[in-house]
C-alpha cells in the first residue's frame, strides 16, 4: 500500500501557506488585541544617577526563551512571507502605542506604556544611583540610540530575600542585591513623588487565591481575567494577603513576609518627605487604620496555573497556645529605693526624723497588699470612664464587608446581623497623657497604669487582679468545646491603642461596661459619623489581633453650658450643627428603628449640682482617674443650692425634648400626651454627675446632724 506524501511547504499554494502563517500568529495577535500586556525581560545597559537604561533581552539569562516577544519570534525569522503576515496582524495598535525594538534578525513589538519589563540583573544598578528611578528607559535601536520611557518594571522575587534581613532600611538599601535595588527604588519614588512608574514583583511559585475585597492599598483591584503573558506562561495580578497561613507552605508566604518586613523598616520615611504635613489621621490612627507603608504600591504577579481555592476553614483550633499580650516595659526595678526621712509626730524637725523603710524592703505580703489597693476597682458596681478618640475604619468600595471576612473576627453571626446603608465600624485610641495639673481628661485606665511599669511584682498583682490567665483559659476552652466565648461576657477585657508616645503600654478597658467619653474637639466633631449605624465598635481581645464587633457600648459627651445658648428652633437645624448637641440629635434617630443592640448615650456634667431623688436605686459608680460619677435622673439636676430649679443640664434636656417632640408628633399617631414621649428620650440619653456635687436636702442635713 502506498503511503501518502506531504508536499514541501514552499510548494504549497500561496493561499494555503498564508492561512498557515495566519493560524500560527493568531494566538499571539489575539492576545495583543485583547490588551493582555506582555512580560519582556531586560538587562541593565547603563546606570547613572539620572537614568536607568535597559536593553531588551528576549532570551533569559538561563538560556531559555521567556520574553513575551518570543511567542511570535519564529514568524519573524521564517521568511519574508511570514514577516508580512505578522506585520499585518500585529500593527502598532491605537495611537501608535506599540514600539519596534531592533533585534538580531527581526524586530520586537512592545508597548512601553503597558508591557512589564522585568530586570534580570538589578544588582548592577549601584547604590549611589538613588535618583535613577525617576527616568527608566529601554534602549530601542543601536543605530539611532533611541530610547522609550517605560511605565512598568518588575523584579523576579526570590524567597531567599527573607533570610538574613538587615535590621534597618538603610542597611538593606546599601546591598548590591535585587532586594537592595528594590529598597532604593521605593524610597526614591516616595521622596520624589514619582507615581509614573509601577513596580511589580513576579513570584513563579506562590500559590494564590482570589478574594476581591481584601486589599487595603492604593493600587486598583486586580482583574483576574487580565493576563500578563511571556513566551510560555500566563500570569495574573494577585494579593499575597489572600494566602492562607495554615494551608499554604512557607514558600507561598515568603513574599508576604518580605513585604511586611519592608514596610516595618520603612515606616520612618513618612515624616522625611519634603512636603510632609501632619494630618488628623497621623495623630489619631485607629487600631485597624492603615499606617504608612512604603511598599504599598508594589503589585504582585503569579502564575495563573498556581491558583488554589480560597480557604474558608476555621483554623482557630490549630493554634497550640495563646500568645501573651505584652503590656509595657519595666521602667525601674523598685519604687522608693532609698529610705525616706520625715519628722516624727509632735517632734521638732531640727532634732530628729523618723525613718521609713524603702518600699523594696517591706514584707512581700505588705507590698502585694499595697499593689492591690492601687488597682482600679472593677466589679459589677464599679466601672471606668475612658476618654478616647474615635476613628472610622476605612472600608473597601466593593460590596463585600472585609471586616466580617477578617479571619481574626470572633463572635459574629451574619444571620443576626442587620445591615444598613450606613453600616460602618470604628476603633478607639487613647488620648495623650496630661502632665500638668489639674487634669481635665484623665481616663480610668490611668488609675493603675503605673502598676504595669513599676516592677515585675506589680505586674503580677494586676495580672492576677484582672484575671488575665482566666480569660486566656476561657478563650482556649471556648475554641475546643464550643462553649460561650469571651465575646459573650459583659466584662471581657479589651485594649485601646495608646497615643504615639505611649506605645509601650496598652490601656485595658471593658467595652460593654466602661463609658467612653469623646472629646468635643473641632476635628473630632467633624469626623464622627452622624448615624449610630456607623458606630459599630471593633474591640480586640486583650492585646491580640482577635476582635469582636460590639454594638451595645457606652458613648458619652461632656456637657457644656454653651449647649443652651442660641438654641435652634427646630431639630433639623440642630442636626446641621457640627457640635456635640448636633451629634446627639442625629444619633437619636437610631433609636426609632427595630429592637437591636445599640449604644447607650451619656451626657457627663462635671460642674452641675444634683439632689438625690427619693427611692433612687443606686447604680454603678463610674471612675476616671480623679473623680467618681453616678447616674441620676435628669430631674435630679439642680441650679446650685436651689433644688427646686433645674440645672443647666436639665434645662438642655427639656429644650431638646421639646424639639424632638415637635418633630415626631406628626409621625407618632398613637401619642396622646407628652408622657409617652419623655421616658423614651430620657431613657436613651442618660445623665452622669460627679458624686461630690451632691446637694443635701434639708431633711437629710438635719438627720445627719442629729
Amino acid at each position: 500500500m502506498d503511503t501518502s506524501s506531504f508536499e514541501s511547504f514552499p510548494d504549497l499554494p500561496t493561499e494555503l501557506r498564508l492561512q498557515i502563517w495566519e493560524e500560527a500568529c493568531h494566538e499571539a495577535c489575539r492576545e495583543r488585541e485583547a490588551n493582555h500586556p506582555g512580560i519582556q525581560y531586560t538587562i541593565v545597559r547603563e546606570s547613572s544617577p539620572t537614568r536607568i537604561i535597559l536593553a531588551h533581552q528576549p532570551v533569559h539569562l538561563d538560556g531559555k526563551a521567556r520574553s513575551g516577544t518570543m511567542r511570535e519570534g519564529g514568524l519573524w525569522l521564517a521568511s519574508e512571507e511570514s514577516r508580512d503576515v505578522i506585520r499585518e496582524h500585529c500593527s502598532n495598535g491605537p495611537g501608535g502605542e506599540r514600539k519596534v525594538l531592533a533585534g538580531d534578525g527581526w524586530s520586537y513589538h512592545v508597548n512601553p506604556g503597558r508591557d512589564i519589563f522585568c530586570i534580570q540583573d538589578p544588582e548592577k544598578i549601584k547604590h549611589d544611583d538613588v535618583h535613577s528611578a525617576l527616568d527608566i528607559c529601554i534602549w530601542a535601536s543601536p543605530r539611532t540610540n533611541e530610547f522609550h520611557n517605560i511605565k512598568n518594571i518588575a523584579i523576579e522575587f526570590d524567597p531567599s530575600w527573607i533570610k538574613w534581613l538587615p535590621r534597618t532600611y538603610k542597611n538593606m538599601s546599601a546591598e548590591s542585591t535585587p532586594r537592595g535595588f528594590l529598597a532604593r527604588l521605593l524610597r526614591s519614588q516616595y521622596m520624589n513623588d514619582n507615581r509614573q512608574t509601577t513596580v511589580w514583583l513576579i513570584d513563579n511559585d506562590m500559590k494564590w487565591a482570589r478574594r476581591p475585597s481584601s486589599y487595603y492599598g492604593t493600587a486598583p483591584m486586580p482583574d483576574y481575567n487580565k493576563r500578563f503573558i511571556n513566551c510560555h506562561e500566563n500570569y495574573v495580578e494577585v494579593y499575597p494577603s489572600n494566602t492562607c497561613h495554615y494551608c499554604s507552605g512557607k514558600r507561598s508566604l515568603a513574599i508576604r513576609i518580605f513585604l511586611s518586613s519592608l514596610n516595618v523598616r520603612g515606616e520612618h520615611f513618612e515624616t522625611q518627605h519634603p512636603n510632609f504635613v501632619p494630618s488628623y489621621d497621623d495623630y489619631i490612627a485607629g487600631y485597624w487604620e492603615a499606617a504608612f507603608e512604603i511598599a504599598e504600591g508594589i503589585r504582585v504577579l503569579a502564575l495563573a496555573c498556581n491558583e488554589v481555592k480560597f480557604c474558608r476553614k476555621d483554623h482557630r483550633q490549630d493554634r497550640s497556645t495563646w500568645r501573651r499580650c505584652v503590656f509595657g516595659q519595666q521602667l525601674f526595678n523598685s519604687i522608693m529605693a532609698e529610705p525616706v526621712l520625715v519628722p516624727g509626730e509632735g517632734a521638732d524637725p531640727s532634732e530628729g526624723v523618723q525613718e521609713f523603710h524603702a518600699f523594696s524592703k517591706l514584707p512581700p505580703e505588705l507590698r502585694i497588699k499595697i499593689w492591690k489597693m492601687a488597682c482600679l476597682p472593677r466589679t459589677s458596681t464599679d466601672h471606668g470612664i475612658d476618654y478616647v478618640f474615635v476613628n472610622r475604619v476605612r472600608e473597601s468600595e466593593e460590596t463585600e464587608d472585609y471586616v466580617t471576612w477578617d479571619p481574626n473576627l470572633e463572635g459574629y453571626n451574619e444571620e443576626f446581623d442587620v445591615e444598613s446603608d450606613e453600616t460602618a465600624y470604628v476603633t478607639l485610641r487613647a488620648l495623650k497623657r496630661e502632665r500638668p495639673e489639674p487634669r481635665v481628661l484623665a481616663s480610668g485606665y490611668l488609675y493603675d497604669a503605673g502598676l504595669w511599669a513599676a516592677c515585675k511584682e506589680s505586674r503580677g498583682v494586676i495580672t492576677e487582679y484582672l484575671q488575665i490567665e482566666g480569660w486566656e483559659t476561657l478563650r482556649e476552652s471556648g475554641l475546643r468545646d464550643m462553649s460561650p466565648g469571651w465575646y459573650d461576657k459583659p466584662d471581657f477585657p479589651s485594649t485601646v491603642k495608646p497615643s504615639t508616645k505611649d506605645e509601650t503600654w496598652r490601656p485595658i478597658v471593658a467595652p460593654r461596661q466602661d463609658i467612653f467619653c469623646i472629646p468635643d474637639t473641632r476635628r473630632m466633631m467633624q469626623s464622627l459619623p452622624k448615624s449610630l449605624y456607623s458606630m459599630k465598635l471593633l474591640a480586640p481581645f486583650m492585646g491580640t489581633r482577635r476582635f469582636t464587633i460590639v454594638e451595645d457600648w457606652n458613648i458619652a459627651l461632656k456637657f457644656r453650658h454653651t449647649w443652651n445658648t442660641k438654641f435652634p428652633n427646630d431639630i433639623e437645624s440642630m442636626k446641621q450643627e457640627k457640635t456635640p448637641r448636633g451629634l446627639l440629635a442625629n444619633w437619636f434617630e437610631r433609636f426609632h428603628d427595630e429592637i437591636l443592640p445599640e449604644p447607650t448615650l451619656y451626657v457627663i456634667d462635671d460642674t452641675g449640682s444634683w439632689v438625690e431623688p427619693p427611692f433612687l436605686m443606686r447604680g454603678p459608680v463610674y471612675r476616671d482617674c480623679d473623680n467618681e460619677y453616678v447616674e441620676v435622673p435628669w430631674s435630679a439636676s439642680c441650679n446650685g443650692t436651689d433644688i427646686n430649679t433645674s440645672g443647666a443640664a436639665g434645662r438642655f434636656m427639656n429644650l431638646m425634648e421639646g424639639l424632638l417632640k415637635e418633630d415626631s408628633s406628626d409621625d407618632l399617631e398613637d401619642m396622646d400626651s407628652i408622657y409617652e414621649w419623655q421616658p423614651e428620650v430620657r431613657d436613651k440619653m442618660k445623665l452622669l454627675v460627679r458624686k461630690e456635687n451632691k446637694i443635701m436636702r434639708v431633711s437629710e442635713s438635719v438627720g445627719e446632724t442629729d
